[in-house]
């Protein structure tokens, strides 16, 4: 019986740590984070979510030098390929980033704009979206796109947000 508990809790831990993995590998080293917590769906990399904290210094960065700082931050730590043809999925950069501004805050209101989030269907869920909507409405965020330059049809891609009031980044996928 201790041989099961403890094979479970392997499985469990090296679920968790792969998830970890993968998220991690999407955010680009310059942001210096810590684990939160993560959102995925039953149908297995369809879409989801992680949001992680912001280490004080370089949310700090953020908060003082904005784009200047998040310019240098353009590269993923790892390159994904896709999981049945090995082919790769996406580039290992992301798009210039762009700030949320007075303009821009009525599309991060909609359920559009978390995507990756509102597929995992969760009470938790929503309250941290609305936690997130009303921080971007107020102090706004920066976000930007993961590059795939058409090397994976139908792809939406990957999303990096940003939102230094809340000290946080988020990384949303969908069709991953």
């Amino acid at each position: 019986m201790l041989s099961f508990v403890l094979l479970l809790s392997f499985a469990y831990f090296a679920f968790q740590y792969n998830q970890y993995s993968k998220y991690l590998g999407m955010v680009p080293s310059e942001l210096d984070v810590s684990y939160f917590f993560t959102f995925g769906t039953k149908e297995l990399g369809a879409c989801g979510a992680a949001i992680f904290i912001l280490n004080d210094k370089t949310n700090k960065r953020i908060l003082k030098d904005g784009l200047v700082f998040l310019k240098t931050a353009n590269k993923t730590r790892r390159f994904y390929k896709n999981r049945y043809t090995h082919e790769p999925l996406v580039q290992e950069s992301y798009d210039a980033w762009i700030k949320i501004d007075a303009s821009e805050r009525q599309y991060w209101w909609s359920d559009a704009a978390f995507s990756g989030l509102y597929c995992y269907e969760a009470k938790q869920v929503s309250d941290k979206v609305e936690e997130i909507r009303k921080h971007i409405l107020k102090f706004g965020g920066y976000y930007t796109r993961i590059k795939n330059n058409n090397y994976h049809t139908g792809l939406d891609g990957s999303r990096l947000l940003i939102v230094p009031s809340m000290n946080i980044a988020v990384i949303e996928y969908w069709n991953f």
